[in-house]
């Protein structure tokens, strides 16, 4: 006897649910199996919501930053991703199996988290360079013996490096400094007055600029003195004395070793001024002085700060004076027509830009 049309219904819709179960069933354990299987063989267990990137992004990810590797890795990596409460997404990474710390992983996006904990898969599995490597028995392999650099390279290594010297730069030099000197005049007459030698002392001060390249530093100087000498008119004394203020413009050349040169020319005023004693009639008289200047000069700088010197300057006055007495009367004293001043030099110098 045929069966009816809504048996036959009941009966289709009976077998198509148990199909369907029997299907979601089967495809959920064999997905439990894949993962237990992975899980057992090594690899990366994901978990995210749809909205994350898949599973073949996070891998392709791991395989972009990796490196080749001597020794395969198996531990079994998992990786799962989940929306926080704010609403951004916060991933983690852990090892089944092992008892570190989950690292984990915040960010407002899901595929900036998947790429962080991609980059902390690569750093899980980057073996470590400290560790010691085997030879397969447990013992440790012997090392490498270490590479001879070839001949042209350890010549190179071994040849020290080049030292660097400061740039040398422009600035000024001040050098204060003291000269006792002589001062003779030339005379035609040697019994004449005019070739006594003078002493006398001069307080002098150079501004000197040193340029960063060259051996040549113009200077500029000036320099007050005093020099004197005596000399016998019959039962007393005529003395003489030069009181000057010379200018000079003056060129240092480097000799090298500490060592300068010094052409210098210039002029000098003042006066000089004659006085008698022990004379019938004691005479004080005055004339102005005016004379050319052209000399040179050594220095030696025995430290950075302090030099010694030695010059000689010509001395040519532009006026020639004579000084006499009476009773007898007579000449005692005429200015020679050039003079030669020979001092000695003790300065102490500062620098500065």
């Amino acid at each position: 006897m045929p069966r009816s049309w809504s048996g036959q219904r009941a009966t289709a819709l009976s077998t198509l649910l148990f199909v369907s179960v029997a299907t979601s069933a089967t495809s959920a354990t064999s997905s439990a199996a894949a993962e237990e299987e992975e899980e057992a063989a090594g690899g990366i267990v994901y978990a995210a919501p749809p909205e994350c990137p898949a599973k073949r992004e996070l891998l392709a990810a791991i395989d972009a930053r990796s490196t080749p590797a001597h020794d395969v890795d198996h531990r079994t990596f998992r990786v799962t991703i989940e929306r926080a409460p704010g609403g951004a997404w916060e991933g983690r990474l852990e090892v089944v199996g092992a008892s570190q710390v989950p690292r984990t992983a915040r960010a407002a996006e899901c595929v900036a988290v998947v790429r962080t904990l991609a980059l902390f898969v690569v750093i899980a599995r980057t073996p470590d360079p400290s560790a010691e490597t085997t030879d397969g028995t447990g013992s440790a392999a012997p090392p490498a013996p270490a590479r001879q650099p070839e001949p042209e390279k350890a010549r190179a290594q071994a040849r020290p490096a080049p030292s660097v010297r400061p740039a040398r730069r422009s600035h000024f030099r001040s050098v204060a400094s003291v000269r006792p000197s002589v001062i003779v005049g030339t005379s035609s007459s040697p019994s004449s007055a005019s070739s006594t030698p003078a002493t006398g002392v001069r307080a002098q001060n150079e501004l000197a600029w040193l340029p960063a390249r060259g051996l040549l530093a113009p200077q500029l100087r000036l320099s007050l003195g005093t020099a004197s000498f005596d000399t016998r008119v019959s039962s007393g004394t005529a003395s003489f004395r030069f009181r000057t203020g010379r200018l000079e413009g003056c060129a240092a050349v480097d000799l090298g070793l500490g060592l300068e040169l010094i052409p210098c020319v210039g002029g000098e005023i003042g006066d000089l001024v004659a006085r008698t004693s022990n004379l019938p009639i004691a005479v004080r008289a005055s004339t102005r002085w005016e004379a050319a200047s052209v000399g040179a000069g050594l220095r030696w700088w025995i430290l950075p700060w302090i030099s010694l010197g030695i010059d000689l300057v010509a001395l040519v006055p532009f006026t020639r004076k004579k000084f006499g007495v009476v009773d007898p009367a007579r000449v005692i004293y005429a200015v020679p027509a050039t003079f030669f001043d020979l001092g000695g030099v003790v300065g102490v110098g500062a620098r500065f830009d």
